[in-house]
């Protein structure tokens, strides 16, 4: 049987605490990719389908309708990456192997994306957004990220944004 995202958590409550159930990783809006060397790591930057049930108080009636967080892979080996199309809707399947290692494939339109990692994983970063037109509005629950950006999104490369968990 295939282990739900959150029981490989190193800690759950980074994003469990939004959720009295957290989604699994179907149909998430796949927003970037980012590969590190050092480890080497592997950072999938996602909106889950569903809202928060337990959203900050912030986020109570300000319109906000998309939920944002990372998801960090440590020892990544076996990669095989085929094609890209940002916001693809994916779906992320995670598998045990052995030695306290996991499969994890994210299968969307004009995406492949395959490797094995740690079983360990990290979740953070996260935020709440809602699309203003052609304007992303965000609500970043941590303090560099809010004077950082404000209610902005971060450029593309911006690596100290999308390289960080």
């Amino acid at each position: 049987m295939d282990p739900h995202w959150a029981d490989l958590l190193t800690d759950r409550q980074v994003v469990g605490a939004y959720y009295t159930v957290l989604p699994p990783l179907q149909g998430i809006a796949l927003r970037s990719v980012h590969l590190e060397r050092v480890g080497p790591g592997l950072v999938l930057r996602f909106a889950l389908p569903v809202f928060p049930d337990r959203p900050p108080p912030a986020w109570a009636g300000a319109g906000y309708d998309r939920f944002e967080c990372r998801l960090e892979f440590f020892g990544v080996a076996d990669l095989d990456w085929r094609g890209w199309a940002a916001g693809a809707v994916a779906d992320v399947r995670l598998a045990r192997e052995p030695r306290r290692r996991v499969r994890a494939e994210v299968a969307a339109d004009g995406v492949d994306l395959r490797f094995t990692a740690s079983d360990a994983l990290r979740a953070g970063r996260p935020s709440a957004y809602r699309v203003d037109g052609t304007v992303e509005r965000h609500s970043y629950t941590g303090a560099v990220d809010r004077h950082r950006l404000g209610d902005g999104a971060a450029e593309a490369w911006d690596r100290s944004f999308h390289g960080r968990v």
